[in-house]
């Protein structure tokens, strides 16, 4: 089956992922699951997220009762590379930081990409595509990290990362970055980005989603 087949089974005959209804020309979820989503975004005043150490922004915030709403989405998202629901989020999300006033970032930094590019990639792309600044794969885990994955869930907390090719620690000193990854948990991964950056003048997180947690497992 060739891949324009596939892209338009994928498209208008799937399943929407959270009431497996036929979901049509909209991606993952159908019409109203993608409204009811759209229902519980957060507000300005609650765009940023106050459980961390670190400024965080975030389209949604992952709270129990809304588990139905955003697991399948979140899963959904990770399963594969469809395009348009990013730069649909990424609209969104430059809007309600647009409110916040302060200046936007010059750079977006991801975190480390293993041979296939994931779905922080997409979600940082349609970010920097959105608001035309320089997308940047310059974090590698270290050998610690990679040692980590075979620890228990607790000894994987903190995480560490390096700077990869030619990027140099003071070439981030003096810019304005968003650190962007489709979810976060307990910020150990944003932190140790923060860092191998060598703290930056202005460091922001930019989610998708939200799941206040830190300092637990």
């Amino acid at each position: 089956m060739n891949f324009e087949v596939q892209t338009f089974i994928r498209k208008w005959v799937s399943s929407c992922a959270r009431c497996r209804s036929l979901r049509g020309p909209i991606h993952i979820y159908c019409e109203y699951c993608w409204l009811r989503l759209f229902e519980i975004q957060n507000a300005v005043n609650d765009f940023q997220q106050r459980d961390y150490p670190f400024l965080v922004y975030a389209l949604f915030t992952w709270q129990d009762e809304l588990d139905q709403l955003i697991r399948p989405l979140v899963y959904a998202l990770k399963g594969g590379v469809i395009v348009e629901p990013w730069m649909k989020f990424a609209q969104d999300f430059l809007f309600f930081r647009s409110q916040i006033g302060n200046l936007l970032p010059q750079v977006i930094v991801i975190p480390p990409q293993k041979k296939r590019l994931d779905h922080a990639y997409y979600w940082g792309k349609a970010l920097a595509d959105s608001i035309g600044c320089e997308l940047l794969l310059c974090l590698a885990e270290t050998n610690n990290t990679r040692k980590q994955k075979l620890l228990s869930r607790e000894s994987r907390q903190k995480k560490e990362f390096e700077l990869e090719g030619d990027f140099k620690k003071d070439h981030f000193r003096e810019l304005r970055i968003a650190f962007v990854d489709d979810t976060i948990t307990t910020g150990s991964t944003a932190a140790a980005a923060f860092q191998a950056l060598e703290g930056p003048c202005q460091f922001e997180v930019w989610t998708l989603v939200a799941k206040p947690r830190f300092g637990t497992a």
